[in-house]
């Protein structure tokens, strides 16, 4: 189900200015709409934002270029393959090579995901990542 809430409830809760939401919302980063007269917001998009911010990549740079198997991320990092191999077909983990039929990918990618479901708190079905924004690396 998709929560909507009211600009300033959204704003006070995640600590967000309201300048910013409504900046998100012009990119197309947060989805948007009017309620009456009140600009509502889709709560998932805040929490990808907010999760994205809080997270920074540089804590897993001492994992940057430490090749992993997509299996073995899978597991270690409690995902399942098929989101993992769809992350690196778009480009949100990084492919390092080929070895046999077995993908390496980056570690610090996949440790950087993990960490953004536990603050976003993930369910399955729900995207992790930003709506189409480039990561930011």
């Amino acid at each position: 189900m998709k929560i909507y809430k009211t600009l300033q409830d959204t704003a006070d809760q995640y600590n967000v200015e309201p300048e910013k939401l409504r900046e998100l919302i012009d990119q197309g980063d947060v989805r948007a709409g009017m309620l009456g007269d009140e600009l509502i917001v889709l709560e998932d998009d805040i929490r990808t934002y907010v999760a994205e911010r809080d997270v920074p990549r540089e804590q897993f740079k001492h994992l940057e270029g430490v090749e992993i198997g997509i299996g073995e991320a899978a597991i270690k990092y409690r995902f399942n393959t098929v989101t993992i191999s769809d992350w690196v077909r778009r480009g949100k983990v990084r492919f390092i090579r080929q070895q046999g039929k077995r993908k390496l990918i980056n570690e610090a990618d996949v440790a950087y995901a993990r960490a953004l479901a536990d603050i976003k708190g993930m369910r399955s079905g729900r995207p992790l990542f930003g709506r189409g924004r480039k990561e930011k690396r």
